[in-house]
């Protein structure tokens, strides 16, 4: 992982692996596209994609309540970006467009060139991970959640 940036994460109590990739994503949100490494791809984009909204939402009620100029217009820029972030299921190769990635351990993955964050929330190949990390480009952010571990091996 030469050049890139690594980050251990642990859930903090009563917050949820979905709260905290939606957190964290929402913050690196104009880094450019994500991939979020997962056992279960449907059920995770779900609940990831349920606490985007609640973000979101959170994100215009503050717009709403503030009357400091610079920071409505710093909300209307992330709330409307937020609002075109699309998630999708499938490796990145499938649909390019598309703006956040959840894939299982096992596919075949080519990170898009504008890949900046990779989230790891699941136990992989130590050589998969390796491949994995070997597409991203200097000075992306390889993200590993404590509890489920980096590769193994």
């Amino acid at each position: 992982m030469q050049g890139l940036y690594a980050e251990q994460r642990t859930l903090e109590p009563g917050i949820s692996l979905s709260q905290d990739i939606a957190r964290h994503l929402y913050m690196r949100q104009f880094c450019g596209k994500a991939v979020i490494v997962t056992d279960l791809p449907g059920a995770r984009i779900s609940a990831v994609r349920k606490q985007w909204l609640i973000i979101e939402r959170s994100a215009q009620r503050e717009k709403a309540s503030t009357l400091k100029l610079t920071r409505v217009q710093e909300l209307s820029r992330q709330v409307a970006h937020a609002q075109r972030f699309r998630f999708i299921a499938s490796p990145p190769q499938e649909h390019p467009e598309r703006d956040v990635f959840f894939v299982l351990p096992t596919d075949q993955v080519m990170l898009p060139a504008s890949c900046q964050t990779l989230y790891m929330t699941c136990h992989v190949e130590r050589s998969w991970y390796e491949d994995l990390t070997r597409q991203l480009h200097e000075g992306a952010l390889v993200v590993v959640y404590q509890e489920v571990g980096g590769p193994n091996g």
